[in-house]
């Protein structure tokens, strides 16, 4: 059985009174009332802190109960729901089955059509307070909606619309927080807004918690901390695991052995891998000094010069040889031409 990680209810109310006291003075300390509504409209998270980084991204959530949920007093809180084609089938689906008005239905295709460019992603953005999908369209979301929406953690939430109660299950989507498993060092999970009481963002903290913790991968031994935090705000701790082996919330000593064992494994690969790609300046070699020949000798040389000397006397003798030849048709020539003259 893993170690339970379990928070405290009082450390957790003081921990939610500070910090909703250091919003409220921000907020007080604003002479700007669109800055003032944006302060109401902040979200309140938990944020765990993981032992060991998971290997993988999860593309399915995890999703959380919430004892108040999140747009719940909100007045006028608008949901879109993204649905397959048509649109207009899946609208009449939702008015059959008594869902309220303010849930409102776009297909993937007008969603692709309608807002392409970027500044129309981010007006979508502000025209609905929170975003559903059909599960079986999810995976287009991200090329389709871009990476604003991921960066404001305002990613549409995954329902399934063959369910036969589906106005129950659009509420529950609604309702609920939503846990993502990345591959970075912490998970932080929304679990209120900076305008509900105190005692609601406690609430919802003791009952989503333990959901949290078992979503993570290998749940209470891989938790380190929890903290409890607003949109750019400090973060005020709610537990932090022991070092020892043996703490509540500790890791056993065999795991920890592995985790250092496979840590140190992947040092020692990455080191490699850096030795590889970049030789150190030691091991440059160095350029050896080019020797200048020695001055031949006067042995060296005479026998380098015979074969030359020996050509050229041949080339005389033959020259010799030719020119004497040559002057012998010559005297025969004029020898001829005076006889013929004689006579």
């Amino acid at each position: 059985m893993p170690p339970t990680v379990t928070l405290d209810e009082s450390r957790v109310a003081r921990a939610v009174k500070a910090l909703m006291g250091h919003l409220t003075k921000e907020q007080q300390g604003s002479s700007s009332s669109s800055m003032m509504l944006l302060a109401e409209d902040r979200m309140v998270y938990l944020t765990v802190g993981l032992r060991a980084t998971p290997e993988e991204r999860v593309k399915k959530p995890v999703r959380i109960p919430l004892a108040h949920g999140l747009y719940d007093g909100v007045e006028g809180a608008e949901t879109l729901l993204i649905t397959k084609d048509p649109q207009s089938e899946y609208e009449k689906l939702l008015r059959a089955k008594g869902v309220g008005s303010d849930v409102k239905v776009m297909s993937v295709s007008n969603l692709r059509n309608k807002y392409k460019m970027y500044e129309a992603k981010r007006k979508l953005l502000g025209l609905y307070d929170c975003f559903l999908v059909d599960d079986r369209v999810a995976p287009l979301l991200p090329r389709l909606l871009g990476k604003k929406f991921f960066e404001t953690k305002r990613r549409p939430a995954p329902v399934n619309m063959k369910r036969t109660n589906l106005s129950r299950e659009l509420a529950r989507a609604r309702d609920a927080t939503y846990l993502y498993i990345t591959t970075g060092p912490c998970c932080a999970v929304r679990v209120g807004r900076v305008s509900q009481t105190p005692r609601q963002i406690v609430d919802n903290i003791l009952l989503a918690a333990p959901y949290i913790f078992d979503g993570v991968p290998r749940k209470g031994r891989n938790i380190l901390s929890v903290h409890v935090k607003a949109d750019n705000s400090i973060a005020l701790p709610l537990f932090r695991a022991l070092p020892s082996a043996t703490g509540a919330a500790g890791m056993s000593q065999q795991q920890e052995e592995e985790d250092a064992t496979k840590a140190e494994e992947e040092a020692e690969e990455e080191e490699e891998k850096k030795k590889k790609k970049k030789k150190p300046a030691s091991t440059t070699k160095a350029k050896k000094p080019t020797k200048r020949p020695a001055a031949p000798t006067t042995t060296e040389l005479t026998a380098a010069a015979a074969p030359v000397a020996k050509k050229r006397s041949t080339a005389k003798r033959t020259a010799s040889s030719s020119s004497s030849s040559s002057a012998t048709r010559s005297s025969g020539r004029v020898a001829t031409r005076r006889s013929t003259r004689h006579n």
